[in-house]
Formats: C-alpha cells, sequence, structure tokens
C-alpha cells in the first residue's frame, strides 16, 4: 500500500545537500508542522529527503524558517551502527511547493539574514527517488 504524507511547515535548518558516488543530488532536512493552539499548540518534526533537481531547488531557494508544502511517501530505513539496528522514518519528497512571498521576509529565518530573493520563483519540483542504495550516509 502506498503511503502519502502532506505536509505544510517551516525548516527548522537550513537543508543539507550531497552527492551519492553516482553523482545523484540528495537532499535532507526537517519542517516543523503546529497542531492545536493556545497551551495545547504543539509541535511535531518531520525528517524530509528529496532527490536530483528537487534536492537542487531546495539547496539553492531555501533556508531556516522558509514555509513549504511538500507532498511525498513516507518511508522507514534501518541500518546496522556498532552491532545495533537503527531506524529512521522520513517523508521522500515528490512535490516541494516554496510558500514564502517572492522576494519577501523569511519570518523564521536566521536573524539578521535575509531570506533568498530569487528573480523568478521556481515551480515545484518532480522528484526521481530512484537508487536509495547509493546515499552517502
Amino acid at each position: 500500500m502506498y503511503q502519502q504524507a502532506i505536509l505544510v511547515g517551516r525548516l527548522g535548518k537550513d537543508p543539507e545537500v550531497k552527492h551519492t558516488s553516482g553523482g545523484k543530488s540528495v537532499a535532507t532536512f526537517s519542517v516543523a508542522t503546529d497542531s492545536g493552539y493556545g497551551e495545547k499548540k504543539t509541535t511535531e518534526w518531520h525528517n524530509v529527503v528529496c532527490w536530483e533537481k528537487t534536492a537542487d531547488a531546495v539547496g539553492q531557494y531555501l533556508s531556516k524558517g522558509s514555509l513549504v508544502f511538500i507532498v511525498g511517501r513516507i518511508q522507514t530505513r534501518s541500518w546496522d551502527k556498532d552491532g545495533e539496528t537503527k531506524y529512521r522514518t522520513e517523508v521522500v519528497a515528490e512535490k516541494v511547493q516554496f510558500l514564502d512571498k517572492k522576494g519577501g521576509q523569511n519570518d523564521g529565518g536566521a536573524a539578521g539574514r535575509p531570506a533568498p530573493q530569487p528573480a523568478a520563483r521556481p515551480k515545484p519540483v518532480q522528484a526521481d527517488n530512484s537508487d536509495w542504495e547509493d546515499v552517502p550516509f
């Protein structure tokens, strides 16, 4: 069964873009979503990974505090480290749409650092999520 995730939230830190040994771009970042209000407000953090053109666009245009709309699938992967099995659940983004105002200030960005201001707002990018085995981390 295909699991789909839809998130609207803000980046918790700048995206980290790496390249696989095969030259494919992969970006990882966390997104905070809120629910409730007042004293009942809670924040949930989601690990997000995206590939190829999506990863390149995310690395170029997004930073801490950027507001995004993400559509993707939920994936849990595991690996062994020091004889212990580790697990990570993440959203593999198939679509990332930038929601901040064009050329506007980024409310949640780092203090004293202006939001990125691209000349033209990029269109949402579709991901190619193949070659997961080739991830360098």
